[in-house]
């Protein structure tokens, strides 16, 4: 199973090569082909994983669960119940039905 999904980041590492090697110029559509570089590989990053059951999740604007997540900052905003997500710092991941990496967010107090 590892070597399979090995395989299908080889793309993606592929595609990183290209996006730098598309950095090298400084010139607006230089830098423009590298954003869009950079946004495909990212696409097909999230398609290998999806394959693999590893999605990331979706928490802006919910509420904190200690389970799936790890408060780095509280702010004051009174326009939202207390512990609602309202920035995520590190994006969390699940694979199937589990854990793989807590969210790191900001959230209400």
């Amino acid at each position: 199973a590892i070597s399979s999904f090995a395989k299908e980041l080889l793309g993606v590492a592929d595609n990183l090569h290209r996006a730098l090697e598309a950095a090298q110029g400084d010139n607006a559509e230089q830098m423009e082909q590298f954003r869009k570089g950079v946004e495909l590989t990212e696409a097909e990053l999230m398609k290998v994983l999806a394959k693999f059951g590893i999605t990331k999740m979706d928490i802006m604007g919910k509420v904190f669960d200690p389970s799936f997540h790890q408060v780095v900052q509280e702010i004051e905003d009174k326009d939202k119940p207390a512990g609602t997500i309202v920035a995520e710092l590190q994006t969390g991941y699940m694979i199937n039905d589990r854990l793989l990496r807590e969210a790191m967010v900001v959230v209400t107090k």
